[in-house]
């Protein structure tokens, strides 16, 4: 699922140009486009408008989308044969998933289910040669990789409240803890309150090295939703980056 965010009061056939774009070029199933309009209305099969509120409010209800993890491939062909087609079988399973006569197209997948897959490409030229290629591919269950997420949020934040702001920067990746010490140290004695206030972290995307989650925080009593970014490290390691 691809999620876009608009600024327009109502959406017109131009404003949907890239969305429409997106699902011709890839494999996206379904597109939620949030705006300012007033009422849900879908403009397609697989594409749905959604005011800000409802898209907060299924959000949080837990009915866009549950979490998967996504993988994009790449390949390169050293040939001074031009490729006819491509086929990719994401699964392995022995039936391809994808077909296409354009070199150029993105192949990525959803997998929803954890365990290890052997993704087979092959491509073949113009002369009628195929070359084959597996990668071996683990995915881990979602279930672990939210309880992971959770746990990073929480480790920080509880940091956070006892003031420990070295622990809480632990959690952090190095560009983040340079921008957010500054930050915590001002907000010192304000953060038990802040994080009080905030509403339990929800899971929205995970892909290749990037997970997406989102937070909402009532101010003023109007809810806000606020979105924290996880990177995983060249030394394989999961951190925060973004909030």
């Amino acid at each position: 699922m691809a999620i876009e965010v608009k600024g327009a009061a109502r959406l017109h056939e131009g404003d949907l140009r890239g969305v429409r774009v997106l699902h011709e070029e890839s494999r996206v199933r379904r597109t939620v486009v949030v705006c300012l309009e007033r009422e849900p209305r879908r403009v397609a099969r697989e594409i749905e408008v959604l005011p800000t509120r409802t898209f907060v409010d299924r959000l949080w209800a837990g009915g866009l989308s549950r979490l998967s993890q996504g993988r994009a491939f790449q390949y390169s062909f050293h040939s001074t044969t031009k490729i006819q087609s491509l086929s990719i079988d994401f699964d392995g399973d022995g039936t391809a998933d994808l077909s296409s006569d354009d070199p150029s197209l993105s192949l990525s997948h959803a997998y929803d289910a954890p365990g290890l897959y052997l993704p087979h490409l092959r491509v073949t030229d113009v002369q009628g040669a195929t070359y084959d290629a597996d990668v071996p591919l683990a995915v881990e269950s979602v279930a672990t990789m939210d309880a992971l997420f959770k746990s990073l949020w929480t480790g920080m934040n509880n940091a956070l409240v006892t003031g420990d702001v070295g622990g809480a920067l632990a959690f952090l990746d190095l560009p983040a803890r340079a921008r957010y010490r500054p930050v915590f140290e001002v907000l010192g004695n304000r953060m038990p309150g802040l994080v009080a206030s905030y509403e339990p972290i929800q899971g929205v995307t995970i892909r290749d090295d990037v997970a997406e989650y989102a937070v909402n925080r009532t101010i003023d009593d109007e809810r806000y939703l606020f979105l924290v970014y996880f990177l995983r490290g060249v030394d394989g390691v999961w951190r925060l980056d973004s909030m």
